[in-house]
């Protein structure tokens, strides 16, 4: 168990190490090469790694198969390893990105997270894992509104902790799947937001519910959290 133990803690270094030596190098080179090497990782991933490929295309195939060809599913597949691709790059490269966040997202249609916010309330955002999630909680950061994040812990606990540097260097809070929700409400309290991103699987504890004429286990927090301390939520 001791050999397997500190096996376990040399990889998850190494896998640390890599992921900080990549994101010195994504740092000294121009944007549109990194956002063309993150493409790059999402082909590789989808052609070659394969990692959750065929659970992938069942998936798209019960949501879409009546409308969409095998080839156009394929490329919707493809398309979406891309993204995530793109999004694990942004996340090394937060606080290179702050200083331009409002140039890169469009935050025209915060109107209304704003005036839910200058009533003297706080705000609970549900969001997924589509998009770029990670830019989408930098952008509110920049606002200079007091935002929360409630995030999965990673395998390996020294990625986390830098992922989770990352967050907080340009101004989001974060807090651990799990943890006490005295942290949740003090930051409702305080007239701040708090996201959580409520796509996952939630297994017995979830509601299920209809979703592509399947039925999902679905998150119950954020509504439990908005009907028990009567907060506004924004999907």
């Amino acid at each position: 168990m001791k050999s397997t133990g500190r096996s376990r803690k040399i990889f998850h270094f190494a896998e640390y190490a890599v992921l900080r030596m990549l994101s010195v190098f994504l740092g000294m080179i121009p944007e549109r090469l990194i956002y063309a090497i993150a493409r790059i990782i999402g082909m590789f991933s989808w052609h070659c790694l394969r990692i959750r490929r065929n659970v992938t295309m069942t998936n798209l195939l019960h949501a879409l198969g009546n409308e969409s060809s095998e080839e156009e599913l394929e490329k919707i597949a493809r398309e979406a390893y891309i993204n995530i691709g793109m999004t694990f790059i942004e996340a090394l490269l937060l606080p290179k990105l702050k200083k331009r966040i409002l140039e890169i997202v469009d935050m025209s249609d915060a109107g209304l997270m704003t005036r839910i916010i200058e009533k003297g309330r706080g705000l609970i955002i549900i969001s997924c894992h589509f998009g770029s999630w990670e830019l989408n909680g930098t952008s509110i950061a920049a606002l200079g509104i007091p935002f929360t994040v409630v995030v999965k812990s990673q395998s390996n606990p020294y990625v986390d902790s830098y992922i989770n540097r990352n967050r907080e260097m340009i101004g989001m809070d974060v807090i651990s799947r799990g943890a006490s929700t005295k942290k949740i409400v003090r930051a409702l309290r305080e007239r701040g937001i708090v996201a959580l991103i409520s796509d996952q699987d939630a297994g017995n504890k979830g509601v299920f519910v209809s979703f592509f004429g399947r039925m999902a286990s679905t998150p119950r927090g954020a509504a439990q959290l908005a009907l028990k301390y009567e907060t506004p939520m924004i999907v």
